[in-house]
């Protein structure tokens, strides 16, 4: 039994370790370019193993902002694969000895290194959140965007950047429950609250197809994997048969100043990427959060008249050149509708000295438009050029506050409830 449990946890700790690397040196400043190479050498490895033994195409690593790429499963094949040819030639060359367990010196730093990985992780997911940086307020774009029309992770992206307190909250535990796993005293308090927080964050990625599916898993198995030491306890603690016993861990330094110096080491690993984490989402905040600076023209405008070199065009629903709404959220771009609510995106850019504002398209350059902008009795007139035509839209601005999701306050007291 003593063999089995050997053979499991060397399969283990080459597994994770290996599903976890290159961190931590891609988190460490002045490591982290060492680290991007072996990342890079990793990833053309997973390409071969990809096309050449599994013989499968696009197995392509280019970061997308999706954890699931194909890359992403043939990674995970190729490091199942090598962790268990690995653990064989271990047990080859190196037979199991008796200490071979969570208590072991070897399970002992296997543990702190899934500790502080889990822990910097969660420290960069938690403020992003708490700064309301992931999932931000949603865009006029999304306001008039039809619900049949949403994808199932555009949804989520909206419904969650709709409630700043329940994303902060969020936020907020996982930073804590990041924080207690710095403690070996307060470890399986720290697991509990993430296997909560993963374990609502990993249905929510699978059921409304978000691409960060491996990413949550891997937390939610590392947060599992630290609580087995004491998994027995705890349930019998839940089921109300017995008190905690939590196991003693192997203890790497005797000599009390070495203890001393240990411990300040760890603490100043933990405040330095609590400062990173804070301080890379605070300025991003500052730039892009609700701190940011909203640009004149800020509003959604709807379109009320249309006219194209000097004639009124009637409002055609199936008008596909026409513009409906006018979306400007920030000062670099925004987003125009045509009458099917086809959203076009465009570049924006104001001439301080004329005060026309210009607007070229992301895909096509040769779609360029130029307005100047005047307000005439809460009408705002957008005049000027599409390429050769002449354009006058006469619109009416609306604000986020003007649309019923943003004018129902919380009420603790209903006497109805009030789904519309």
């Amino acid at each position: 039994m003593k063999f089995i449990k050997c053979i499991l946890l060397r399969v283990i700790i080459l597994f994770f370790g290996l599903w976890l690397f290159p961190f931590p040196l891609n988190d460490i400043p002045y490591l982290d370019a060492f680290g991007e190479i072996i990342q890079k050498n990793i990833n053309d490895v997973v390409v071969w193993f990809g096309n050449s033994i599994l013989q499968l195409e696009n197995v392509n690593p280019q970061t997308t902002g999706s954890g699931d790429k194909l890359h992403d499963y043939v990674k995970l094949l190729f490091v199942l694969l090598v962790s268990l040819v690995g653990t064989l030639v271990w047990v080859l060359f190196r037979k199991p000895s008796k200490n071979c367990s969570m208590q072991s010196p070897l399970g002992y730093w296997f543990f702190v290194y899934l500790r502080y990985y889990l822990t910097v992780v969660m420290l960069g997911y938690g403020f992003a959140k708490v700064f309301v940086l992931q999932f931000s307020e949603p865009s006029f774009a999304r306001f008039i965007t039809n619900y049949g029309d949403y994808s199932p992770m555009g949804l989520v992206w909206t419904f969650m950047g709709h409630s700043k307190g329940y994303t902060i909250l969020s936020g907020a535990l996982e930073i804590i429950g990041g924080i207690l796993l710095c403690h070996k005293r307060t470890v399986n308090l720290g697991c509990l609250i993430l296997l909560v927080v993963m374990g609502n964050v990993f249905p929510l990625n699978v059921f409304y197809d978000i691409p960060v599916k491996l990413y949550a898993l891997r937390y939610f198995s590392v947060a599992l994997l630290l609580l087995l030491p004491n998994i027995g306890s705890i349930l019998k603690v839940i089921l109300g048969y017995d008190h905690i016993i939590t196991k003693d861990f192997f203890q790497p330094i005797s000599n009390k100043k070495w203890f001393i110096v240990s411990r300040v080491l760890k603490w100043s690993f933990v405040l330095l990427f609590s400062i990173q984490a804070f301080s890379m989402n605070y300025r991003r905040f500052r730039e892009f959060g609700y701190l940011a600076l909203k640009p004149e023209l800020y509003g959604l405008y709807e379109v009320k008249e249309y006219r194209k070199n000097g004639r009124v065009i009637p409002p055609l629903l199936t008008d596909s050149l026409q513009i409906r709404y006018i979306a400007i959220d920030r000062k670099t771009y925004a987003t125009l509708f045509d009458m099917k609510k086809n959203k076009i995106f465009y570049r924006m850019k104001k001439d301080s000295i004329t005060q026309m504002i210009s607007l070229v398209n992301f895909r096509d350059t040769t779609d360029l438009y130029r307005f100047k902008v005047k307000e005439v009795d809460s009408i705002y007139m957008f005049e000027g050029l599409h390429n050769d035509d002449e354009i006058k839209l006469k619109t009416k601005r609306l604000g986020k506050e003007d649309f019923l999701i943003n004018q129902r306050p919380l009420k603790w007291i209903q006497e109805r409830p009030y789904n519309r």
